[in-house]
């Protein structure tokens, strides 16, 4: 009986995509919390798991070099299912971080840049303290060819002062 109960500090990921019947996928994590690691597919299902003490943002990469944010915690499971020709349309399920992300992609796969970051925007202001934030802020006012440098400041210091202990985000708000 014990073998099969899961520690509380184990975060899980199990899931599929149809279209991709073998394969690796990297996942490291955000702001250097985590090293870069392999997760292979056999048959289009995978599982990882990993020991956490804390709450962190991992980032799925795909052979295409798509990306895909995992929001995990310690003793957490949740399930990825999707298509590996729509990438965009991934449904993860199993907190209500990556069950909200889920909805945000959903939302934005068929928007304009500008109307992405409008409501990319949008988000950031209405849950300026959600982990979610933290990473659209990253993805699409940071790490992005046609960065608003203005509004990417903007949007930080919104961050920033609903998050007065993140020091990330205080060197962030800096540059």
């Amino acid at each position: 009986m014990a073998s099969c109960s899961q520690k509380s500090g184990v975060f899980r990921i199990q899931g599929s995509f149809k279209g991709m019947n073998q394969g690796e996928l990297y996942i490291y994590g955000t702001y250097g919390s985590h090293k870069l690691d392999t997760i292979s597919l056999q048959k289009g299902e995978f599982e990882y798991r990993i020991p956490l003490e804390d709450t962190l943002t991992f980032v799925l990469v795909f052979p295409n070099f798509s990306e895909l944010p995992v929001f995990a915690m310690p003793g957490a499971t949740i399930t990825i299912e999707g298509d590996a020709t729509h990438l965009k349309e991934t449904q993860i399920k199993g907190t209500a971080e990556n069950k909200e992300m889920t909805a945000f992609r959903l939302q934005t796969s068929q928007m304009t840049p500008p109307e992405v970051i409008k409501v990319a925007s949008d988000f950031i202001k209405e849950n300026p303290t959600s982990p979610l934030s933290r990473y659209i802020l990253d993805r699409y006012f940071i790490r992005t060819p046609e960065a608003d440098y203005q509004l990417a400041h903007e949007m930080t210091e919104v961050l920033r002062l609903a998050n007065p202990e993140d020091e990330g985000l205080a060197q962030l708000s800096k540059q």
